[in-house]
């Protein structure tokens, strides 16, 4: 079952159309928040802007842009995040000026800025020049730090009474549960029991005896290590012994793979982890599915309320920007010039809307530099645009839907579309077929734990394998033949050389050696390049470093040649190098041709001793912890199965709604109008991008795609004389003339 492009990218993550949520929904200034507040440089600062007729100081935009300037952009992505940055202010200013006859207390701005100082560790007396120091890095003093908090404490208060009053009916909250029963899941559980043991032996006679009838409790009381006294039951407090229902966390991945992969009733085989050994009963499956109402409601009321809040604030801040108007200040270099890129019905979708979502998205934002800066307006801009209009299709389509929706723009967007994809089903044999076609994403790999041992010759490899198989200490043996061993570590298919790779993985040469889990190789004749010594008896070789470096040269084209001639002559079957995973020791035991090549003909000591390369014979056994690869049963991964091919089931729904939306609703992207196809763009995908597809639905920016930190931006300054001015602390050389000290 193969999933097509738009499939894989229309399972909608959530956009907002405003920067209202991100501002007002939550309050938590931060220093870089307050960064773009009005303070008395602001204000003498000339104009760049106007909003309403009141300025945005030129000082306030070179702010919000010194990030980006020092990053040096330029074209296109710099005119985004321009025209953002300037979005951005204008926004803050609107929610200024709606806030502004809001009255806000000189102990609420005390209590706001001692609980900032807390956060930041600069609290107290102790620490006032300290905090001084901080807020001055940003261009404040201490009143104009007091005066920023004092307008986000408005914006709080503004928002708090726009979403006075509003509340939700029971049919809203039902509506919201049904179209958010994904919110409110219970995973698959089983009530189980366990038999722990850490005998091998042990643990397969109790599971020989359960198999013909023996009682689980009462072996799990007389034998587990673990849970005895509960009678193995999961979930059981103390003194109980019936099982509870418990979810995978309640055992450890190996064993709960195996205990889950049932589905139903049963028993589990032995299942070994960590040293010890699991025997599972399973007494009843609980698949995963929604929470019922009744169990949820209490939390869907909360959420729904949320949802129709966060409405009322997007819909007033919505009404405060189609009423603005704003323009460039009278000499200013700056202008608001905020193009439409896209059309939905009578709908525009701005520039300012599209730059918001795209650089807000920490892949993107992660990935702009200067030298990607093409790809991410080539490529990715236009895809997000299409998401964009997407949205609005939704929205807009919502309002034919027989059901009720509440919340952002974005919210109903997704509610909606997750409302024409909630029937979606798949038949037994779909999702067999995609359990076969996409077989690799259930294999677990085959791996091996090494250890190889090096002998000079055949006779002392032969004689250190036949005292292994005859049992013994591994070291000993190995120092009494002469083996050099070297510890290859866990390894999997294509890690180590050729040669090792295909003995691991690809052949059946090992015998298992006595009372271990480890299996021992034959002897393997390696053809390998080492590293040999040549003496150099001259003085000039240690006293003149220009003859020393001919000598180097010319022992190099001699090494080369004699070593080619004599690699020449050798098997290709037989040439083996070491695993690039092997430790420094182990390259210089093996001899490998890159380890050669970068120490060779090295002049060291007062000797001068030249290093030169010679292939010689090697002969090696391995010693090996196998495990073989394992295809995960088809019942093992049916919840993962079920979950890929409903998804994509839901996802054609959503698009071929979509389609037929288009056929009633005008849409013209303005965009795609003005730039060449993407497609023609040679690109060089992302660092860490396996292919040029926008990104994946989880992937994507959080709900209202706005940085939340414009929520604490704010520049409006009360005249401080109207209100009383704490002077709770005096740092000793801040003396400003209306609040002369930092309250606390």
């Amino acid at each position: 079952m193969k999933l097509s492009k738009r499939t894989n990218t229309i399972i909608l993550w959530v956009i907002s159309i405003g920067l209202l949520v991100s501002m007002l929904i939550a309050f938590t200034p931060t220093l870089g928040g307050l960064f773009n507040s009005s303070n008395t440089a602001a204000n003498t600062s000339p104009a760049a802007l106007m909003v309403n007729g009141k300025p945005i100081s030129e000082l306030e935009v070179a702010r919000a842009m010194q990030n980006t300037n020092q990053m040096g952009f330029e074209g296109e992505v710099a005119d985004d995040l321009e025209i953002l940055a300037l979005d951005n202010l204008v926004q803050t200013q609107l929610l200024e000026e709606a806030a502004a006859n809001i009255k806000v207390s000189n102990n609420e701005v005390r209590e706001a800025v001692n609980n900032w100082r807390e956060q930041n560790g600069v609290a107290g007396r102790a620490n006032d020049q300290q905090y001084l120091s901080y807020i001055g890095q940003a261009g404040y003093t201490d009143q104009t730090f007091r005066d920023a908090f004092r307008n986000q404490l408005k914006i709080d208060k503004y928002r708090e009474q726009l979403t006075e009053g509003v509340s939700v009916s029971d049919e809203e909250v039902q509506a919201f549960y049904d179209l958010n029963t994904d919110n409110y899941q219970n995973e698959e559980r089983i009530k189980a029991r366990e038999i722990v043991v850490e005998d091998a032996d042990l643990a397969n006679t109790l599971l020989e005896d359960l198999k013909g009838g023996a009682d689980f409790a009462t072996l799990a009381k007389e034998n587990s290590v673990e849970r005895a006294e509960q009678e193995g039951a999961l979930g059981a407090p103390s003194g109980s012994t019936e099982p509870q229902a418990v979810g995978r966390a309640a055992l450890p991945t190996q064993v709960a793979n195996v205990a889950f992969a049932l589905q139903g009733e049963g028993l589990t085989d032995v299942v070994n982890f960590n040293e010890r050994y699991y025997i599972i009963k399973v007494e009843e499956f609980i698949p995963s599915g929604p929470k019922p109402f009744d169990e949820v409601k209490d939390q869907v009321q909360e959420d729904a309320l949320a949802a129709k809040q966060n409405e009322a604030l997007e819909q007033a801040f919505q009404a405060l920007r189609a009423n603005a108007t704003v323009s460039g200040a009278e000499g200013s270099t700056y202008s608001f010039d905020d193009p439409v890129v896209a059309t939905v019905g009578s709908d525009e979708i701005l520039r300012s809307d599209l730059a918001r979502v795209l650089y807000n998205d920490p892949q993107v934002s992660q990935a702009l530099r200067p030298d990607t800066a093409d790809l991410i307006t080539q490529l990715f801009k236009p895809s997000y645009l299409e998401r964009l209009i997407d949205s609005e299709l939704a929205y807009q389509g919502a309002s034919e839907l027989d059901t009720t929706f509440i919340g952002t723009k974005g919210q109903i967007a997704s509610d909606a579309l997750q409302y024409v994809a909630k029937d979606a089903s798949a038949t037994e044999e779909e999702y067999q077929e995609y359990y076969d076609t996409n077989i690799a994403r259930f294999t677990i790999p085959a791996k091996a734990v090494v250890s190889r041992v090096n002998f000079d010759t055949e006779e002392a490899a032969t004689a250190f394998r036949e005292a292994m198989l005859e049992g013994g200490d591994f070291s000993d043996i190995a120092n009494a033949n002469g083996g050099d061993v070297v510890d290859l570590g866990t390894v999997n298919p294509g890690s180590l050389a050729p040669e090792l790779d295909r003995v691991l993985f690809e052949t059946d040469a090992f015998e298992a050696i006595p009372e271990s889990s480890n299996e021992i190789s034959d002897v393997l004749a390696l053809t390998e390049t080492v590293e040999v010594p040549v003496e150099e008896t001259t003085d000039e070789a240690t006293t003149d470093p220009s003859e020393s470096t001919e000598t180097t040269d010319a022992n190099e084209e001699t090494s080369a040649e004699d070593t080619t001639a004599e690699a020449e002559d050798a098997s290709s079957e037989d040439e083996a190098t070491t695993d690039s995973s092997e430790d420094t020791s182990s390259a210089e035991d093996t001899g490998t041709t890159e380890d050669a090549a970068s120490t060779e003909d090295t002049a060291t000591g007062d000797g001068a001793n030249i290093v030169t390369e010679e292939v010689v014979q090697r002969y090696v056994v391995l010693i090996a912890e196998r495990t073989p690869e394992t295809i995960r049963s088809f019942e093992e991964v049916r919840s993962q199965v079920e979950s890929s091919v409903l998804a994509a089931k839901r996802a054609d729904l959503q698009t071929a709604w979509l389609d037929g939306l288009k056929e009633t609703i005008p849409v013209e992207n303005l965009l795609a109008s003005a730039n060449p196809d993407p497609a023609s763009f040679e690109t060089t995908p992302l660092e860490g991008d396996s292919s040029t597809d926008a990104p994946a639905v989880d992937e994507t920016p959080a709900e209202d795609g706005t940085d939340t930190t414009s929520t604490e931006d704010s520049s409006t300054t009360e005249d401080s004389s109207t209100e009383e001015t704490p002077t709770d602390e005096t740092p000793a050389d801040e003396t400003p003339q209306e609040e002369t000290t930092p309250s606390n």
